[in-house]
């Protein structure tokens, strides 16, 4: 099951430093597919006219993509992804966004300052690990209402919305390794009367 763990980062930040009159503007946010961390980047490169560099990084799932955005090769892209690598991270994005100060950094002074945004902005972040999660619905009866409530609970579910009509439908998330645990003990519960059904996977972040 670890191996289906998802580690990013919640929510954006930004991360700003000063070397050498140079301003360097790291932002961190948490991306599904390579198409979103393309959109972010585009949205931040526009939002920033004025830059010289919108440096970037991301890794989402099975795709990577890496730019120095016309610093010299290798002390932008790089030094960013190396961030997004040695704190294990997935689906994330990294854009750092220079605006040039006038003095040359140098290849070295570069990679330090890219890197530096990068590990800023993510130190400022809140880490969370997201797992697979299956969506599902129920109908119980109001006698086993409770009982189902605290199975839901016990196997780390989430319950989602609850609609109280002839009987009581029930909408919530389980983790994938716990679905097949839940169905068996539900039809034990109810005696085989019940039965749930899957709406979906989605990836969301363990209670």
């Amino acid at each position: 099951m670890a191996d289906n763990n998802i580690k990013t980062v919640k929510e954006y930040v930004k991360y700003e430093l000063v070397e050498k009159k140079s301003v360097f503007i790291g932002h961190i946010f948490p991306v599904s597919d390579a198409q979103e961390a393309e959109k972010k980047i585009s949205e931040i490169s526009k939002s920033n006219p004025e830059a010289r560099h919108n440096v970037y990084a991301y890794v989402t799932g099975n795709s990577e993509k890496m730019s120095d955005d016309g610093e010299p090769q290798g002390t932008g892209g790089a030094p960013v992804m190396s961030v997004i690598k040695l704190n294990g991270l997935s689906n994330v994005c990294i854009v750092v966004t220079r605006y040039f100060g006038g003095i040359l950094l140098g290849a070295k002074g570069l990679v330090r300052a890219y890197s530096s945004a990068a590990s800023g902005a993510l130190n400022n972040s809140e880490i969370v690990n997201f797992i697979p999660f299956v969506d599902l619905m129920i109908k119980c009866s109001y006698s086993d209402y409770e009982k189902t409530y605290r199975l839901i609970d016990e196997l780390e579910g989430i319950v989602l919305s609850t609609d109280f009509v002839d009987k009581i439908e029930l909408s919530f998330s389980v983790p994938e390794y716990n679905v097949d645990s839940f169905k068996n003990r539900y039809t034990n519960l109810t005696n085989g009367q019940e039965t749930c059904s899957e709406v979906g996977k989605f990836l969301r972040i363990k209670k």
